[in-house]
């Protein structure tokens, strides 16, 4: 107390400005721009969590009326390549890289799709023709999408 009062009028006023400043400074970085910054992320998980319900509801629509995918193709035509694009676009999935190796296995890449979407297209490449993938990797994305490879054996046949 005693420092405070041996100071003048002036240095007073600057030491109180020189407090305020500091306060403001700590409330913006402490609450203000982390509050700010939840609700934007908030905001973004909101809005993916809505695409994937549209896709789920849709899904389940198309289900119950017996209408999906799944029993729109059910005869194979014996190619592996074939029925796997044949079903990714009956599911709205565009396939970013398609690639055939040496040792006859087939290599497909999706790159921001929607997770329901690639999950919907694996059972239904399960369900209807028992193809199963012997190698999968799946990485997130912004958006709440996913990037994904998938690798079949018998690709030509």
């Amino acid at each position: 107390m005693q420092y405070w009062n041996e100071r003048s009028g002036r240095e007073k006023g600057l030491l109180a400005v020189a407090a305020l400043l500091v306060i403001f400074a700590l409330a913006q970085f402490g609450v203000v721009r982390p509050v700010t910054a939840a609700r934007a992320d908030a905001s973004m998980k909101l809005e993916a969590a809505s695409r994937q319900l549209d896709v789920v509801s849709a899904e389940l629509a198309t289900r119950s009326t017996g209408t999906g995918p799944a029993e729109s193709s059910e005869a194979s035509s014996g190619n592996v390549r074939a029925d796997l694009l044949q079903l990714a676009n009956a599911r709205g999935l565009s396939v970013s890289r398609l690639q055939t190796t040496d040792d006859d296995r087939l290599i497909l890449q999706f790159e921001q799709a929607a997770p329901t979407l690639v999950y919907a297209w694996l059972a239904d490449a399960d369900d209807s023709y028992g193809i199963v993938p012997e190698r999968v990797s799946m990485f997130a994305e912004p958006g709440g999408y996913v990037r994904a490879s998938f690798e079949f054996a018998g690709g030509d046949t």
